[in-house]
């Protein structure tokens, strides 16, 4: 039997990848906040690929509580292969307004659950890999907000910086074990992800997640950036000066909040 879990499934990118890892898995672990969500998710899961088993794991993963009844029940489901680890968000605001509390739970989401998921089955996936022969997977979902600068979205950039790094030195500690550690880079999409963060719209044309998902898992590369103008992010934060790019941001949060402001 294969299990693999898929955090953040109620929707979104989230769905869509738990919908591609179905179809190579006989067990599938769906958990976010939303259960009515989850519970469509787990339909189109059973209907696309009947002999699937999706099971519905309701969890708020910054919640501290939540976050240990998930691993809990994750330990009853056998050794897992795959993991996905797409939850995440934060709010869309400048640093000294937002409410401290939540960015306590930006940080909670993006670097508390996912470093306690990781430490949780690592263990036991290296061990099942090693007897198996079968290579583990874990995938990082990251966002280009993680190499560069995104004012009113600090936290939640820097939060997916560490998120990044964390993945890239798991590489290394791991060489030679059969787990594959692969770090996604996606940019914005048309999903609830703006919504949530409190941002009415957005600077440019949002991917359809359903493509984004299968760029991400049918990918052979460590790092995938899936989307053309995610690839120009990354090159441009990398070759410009920090002044010049500075002044790129500025502007382009210029516009973005004008644009925004005339909704």
């Amino acid at each position: 039997m294969s299990v693999a879990i898929v955090t953040g499934a109620s929707s979104g990118l989230g769905r869509e990848l738990a919908r591609i890892v179905a179809q190579s898995h006989s067990k599938v672990v769906l958990t976010g906040r939303n259960v009515d969500q989850l519970n469509q998710t787990a339909t189109e899961l059973r209907k696309e690929n009947p002999r699937v088993e999706a099971i519905i794991a309701q969890a708020d993963l910054a919640d501290r509580n939540d976050l240990g009844r998930l691993l809990q029940q994750l330990d009853q489901h056998g050794p897992i292969q795959t993991v996905v680890l797409n939850a995440g968000g934060g709010p869309f605001g400048k640093f000294a307004e937002t409410d401290p509390e939540t960015l306590i739970e930006c940080l909670n989401l993006n670097i508390t659950a996912n470093v306690r998921i990781v430490r949780h089955l690592l263990p036991t996936m290296l061990q099942h890999a090693r007897s198996s022969g079968k290579t583990a997977k874990i995938y990082f979902i990251s966002s280009h907000a993680s190499f560069m600068r995104v004012p009113h979205f600090a936290v939640y950039g820097a939060a997916k910086s560490f998120l990044t790094r964390l993945a890239q030195t798991l590489r290394l500690e791991l060489v030679g074990e059969p787990i594959d550690i692969r770090i996604a880079f996606p940019g914005a999409m048309a999903t609830q992800f703006g919504a949530r963060a409190g941002i009415p719209r957005m600077i440019s044309e949002p991917a359809n997640p359903a493509g984004i998902a299968k760029k991400i898992l049918g990918s052979q590369s460590r790092d995938i950036v899936p989307a053309f103008m995610d690839v120009a992010i990354s090159i441009v934060d990398k070759v410009l000066p920090s002044s010049a790019l500075d002044f790129v941001v500025r502007r382009t949060q210029q516009r973005f909040l004008k644009e925004n402001s005339t909704k």
